[in-house]
């Protein structure tokens, strides 16, 4: 379950549960807010991904998302604007959804490693290695619409979780 929290100052410590979220999973990785806290993105490792619209409490169907049914989906990013959703899985799969409708907008060429975090950088979009790197633990910096990385650092010396793009999308950090 997702349980979302709104902030009531008449109630004690200043928040109260205000609703729950039906994922049909037990094992919810990430959860980011897109399209202006309209939708819930949520990534789990059984159950790929999951959105919801937040002004019915509605699941979006995903059917492009059902090859995501049976691998763990441990990475989430939300553009800037919000109105796009990554997701990263164990199996190097990078997808680019649509946070308004759920529809595909664009997947990288699968990966040979875990995908451990994203990040959106402006258009470009920021992958870092988790587990199973060929060549070391890397970073990927993929522009909007190629085929190929503008970048590949692969100067980390360990594995990659971590990523966060400063306002304005001109620095970009990640760690592990």
């Amino acid at each position: 379950f997702v349980y979302l929290w709104r902030k009531a100052e008449a109630a004690p410590g200043g928040w109260t549960a205000d609703r729950r979220l039906d994922g049909d999973s037990n094992h919810i990785q990430r959860i980011a807010f897109a399209a202006n806290g309209t939708r819930l993105a949520a990534t789990t490792t059984d159950y790929g991904i999951r959105l919801w619209n937040l002004e019915t409490d509605e699941e979006i169907a995903l059917p492009e998302a059902e090859v995501l049914r049976d691998d763990a989906v441990m990475a989430l990013a939300v553009s800037g604007d919000g109105t796009r959703f990554a997701t990263g899985s164990a199996g190097g799969l990078v997808q680019v959804w649509s946070a308004a409708d759920g529809s595909l907008v664009a997947a990288l060429p699968k990966r040979e490693f875990f995908i451990g975090s994203l990040t959106f950088a402006g258009d470009a979009l920021v992958l870092s290695c988790g587990y199973r790197c060929t060549d070391r633990y890397r970073t990927e910096v993929w522009p909007a619409g190629t085929s190929e990385p503008a970048l590949v650092h692969a100067g980390h010396d360990g594995t990659v979780f971590a990523s966060a793009t400063q306002p304005g999308g001109t620095l970009v950090a990640t760690g592990g």
